[in-house]
């Protein structure tokens, strides 16, 4: 018999609830403020809100 791959599940390390990105489907932006953006999102088939954080400091100058 061929050993299965084991699945992978997300877990907990420190207390915080550690996933993968490519389980995570970021859908429309529905709202934004001063250091984030927030979607809609979907993560192992229950709908969820994505918050990207970024930091309002770094224009196009800085990236480049």
């Amino acid at each position: 018999m061929e050993e299965k791959e084991k699945e992978w599940m997300p877990e907990f390390k420190n207390g915080v609830l550690e996933i993968r990105l490519e389980d995570v489907e970021i859908g429309e932006q529905i709202s934004m403020g001063g250091f984030s953006t927030i979607h809609r999102g979907r993560f192992c088939g229950i709908d969820v809100a994505v918050k990207k954080i970024f930091n309002p400091n770094i224009n196009e100058e800085l990236m480049s």
